[in-house]
């Protein structure tokens, strides 16, 4: 599947392989390298596989109240319990603290 970004003992791929999923899968895939966190897995079943979410440049956002406020997020759905782990775009990133 294009956009696949293999781990060593598990993978997380794009959900539609499209050009942006690709540089966010880098950038977040990167991320979690540098952390030591890209084999960990689900935090609620431990499943290795991964998918992150996002189409093109759609890509998903923290809404805040009133909903014309938000975060840029990257989110990763467990491929066994769809459990969405989602983490803060300006993180990830490195425009914020971490």
């Amino acid at each position: 599947m294009p956009g696949e970004n293999s781990a060593d003992s598990g993978q997380v791929v794009s959900e539609e392989g499209t050009e942006l999923d690709k540089k966010r899968l880098d950038i977040l895939t990167g991320k979690l390298k540098e952390k030591n966190l890209l084999n960990r897995g689900c935090v609620f079943c431990g499943e290795k596989d991964m998918v992150i979410l996002g189409y093109k440049d759609e890509y998903p956002v923290i809404l805040l109240n009133p909903p014309t406020k938000y975060y840029e997020a990257y989110a990763m759905a467990c491929s066994n319990c769809g459990f969405v782990h989602t983490f803060m775009g300006e993180i990830i990133e490195g425009n914020g603290n971490g």
